[in-house]
């Protein structure tokens, strides 16, 4: 893990429709975003009634899978798209960009956090639009932090605000 790197996170909290449309709709969005942003989206973590493991796994080993339970119907707990350098460690430290839209937790949300370099180099309002067609958007937050304080935890509100010394609150949206 690399430390003192600055991660741009935005969160988006709000209510998310569990429904398998909108979750493949979801996973064909962060993949074309990571994309766009310049890297190779290639790991995913599922948690479902077909995905319990906890493991992130490559898309190339899972996709069809995903795909068939989605047109199964079946629904999500939470999907997040990677894109991972070819000598991680750790994913939740690693990655390059995260996508992941969660209703594991209270409030759902939806996370889009990008190496700070590259978050200058995207259109944060259109990306802010697209991001809420995937939840009832309330509220949300754009921040910042390094890379050992993890924005997922931040986001998902697992520690009190305090124990986040690098954070930094950008703009409340």
């Amino acid at each position: 893990m690399k430390k003192n790197i600055i991660k741009t996170s935005i969160v988006l909290y709000g209510e998310i429709k569990n429904d398998s449309v909108i979750w493949k709709k979801w996973y064909e969005y962060a993949k074309s975003f990571i994309e766009k942003v310049g890297y190779c989206p290639n790991y995913v973590g599922i948690s479902g009634q077909s995905f319990k493991s906890k493991h992130i796994l490559s898309i190339s080993r899972i996709e069809k899978k995903f795909i068939k339970t989605v047109e199964n119907g079946e629904t999500f707990d939470s999907l997040e798209v990677y894109s991972l350098p070819p000598n991680f460690n750790q994913a939740a430290f690693d990655y390059e960009i995260h996508m992941a839209r969660i209703c594991s937790y209270e409030p759902h949300f939806i996370l889009a956090t990008l190496l700070q370099k590259d978050f200058l180099k995207i259109d944060v309002d259109n990306v802010i639009n697209e991001l809420k067609e995937f939840i009832n958007f309330k509220n949300g937050q754009i921040f910042e932090m390094t890379n050992p304080e993890s924005p997922f935890f931040y986001a998902a509100k697992v520690n009190p605000v305090s124990y986040y010394k690098s954070l930094k609150i950008l703009k409340e949206i």
